[in-house]
């Protein structure tokens, strides 16, 4: 990763966080990412109010070199408020009063057992913080496989849903890194994460997901491609990006 990308994926999460959490939960917060990748998310949140911040990351390697001394300088944030983790989070204890924010940004269709990452979550709140699950897109979306060099929407939507898409990876020459990306997707709904969050005792927020209209032409056209038995429900398909934004409750 060159410096221009570190710095806008620093950018992107800058925008991710001052649109989709409340500043009033921002200022003076601890602040914790689950699936932080390159740390962009840790070194935004300190920027935007955030006292300190933690990033926690299965591969600490994984995006090489991302520039994260230079990236702070740049950014005007001091290192000594950030801490970088790179292992698995049910390794980790956090003890009250807790975290302000907790957000997991494009990490949760990625991780073996979405319900557990919630309770986590959950758990690293303390009472009346607030909680950030977003991505896009979840596996029965239109690019639901993240191989979008691969396969454009445009012109295979849904290709992982196609009976024959094993040759099709093969044929596309989809090399052994995109194919662990794309076998370790847990398939989690927009619908099965309202329910974790309900079962982990965590209050909705705000649910800011969209349904784009560009899909129900798009899935006329390309239906009959698609094994509909592989399918949850057909809303499932038609979900462009997921956001959900939850608290801790009091009491």
């Amino acid at each position: 990763m060159d410096i221009d990308q570190a710095k806008k994926r620093i950018e992107w999460a800058q925008d991710v966080i001052s649109k989709n959490i409340p500043t009033k939960y921002m200022q003076g917060a601890r602040f914790l990412d689950v699936g932080c990748g390159s740390g962009n998310g840790v070194i935004a949140a300190l920027t935007l109010g955030a006292v300190s911040a933690v990033g926690i990351d299965r591969d600490g390697e994984e995006f090489g070199d991302t520039h994260f001394a230079a990236m702070a300088e740049e950014f005007g944030v001091d290192v000594r408020a950030t801490t970088l983790l790179a292992t698995d989070v049910f390794n980790l204890s956090f003890f009250d009063p807790g975290f302000d924010v907790v957000m997991m940004y494009d990490a949760i269709e990625h991780v073996p057992n979405p319900s557990a990452f919630i309770k986590f979550c959950g758990n690293a709140l303390r009472p009346g913080g607030i909680c950030l699950i977003m991505t896009s897109p979840l596996y029965y979306g239109a690019v639901g496989h993240h191989l979008w060099d691969h396969f454009p929407e445009a012109t295979m939507p849904w290709v992982h849903l196609y009976p024959d898409f094993e040759q099709r990876m093969v044929e596309a020459g989809v090399g052994d890194w995109g194919k662990q990306r794309y076998y370790e997707l847990n398939k989690v709904t927009h619908g099965q994460l309202l329910q974790y969050i309900d079962d982990a005792g965590m209050q909705l927020v705000a649910d800011n997901s969209i349904y784009h209209d560009r899909f129900p032409p798009m899935l006329e056209q390309f239906r009959h491609l698609i094994d509909m038995s592989l399918v949850p429900s057909e809303q499932d398909l038609l979900c462009d990006y997921t956001s959900l934004l939850f608290t801790r409750p009091h009491g």
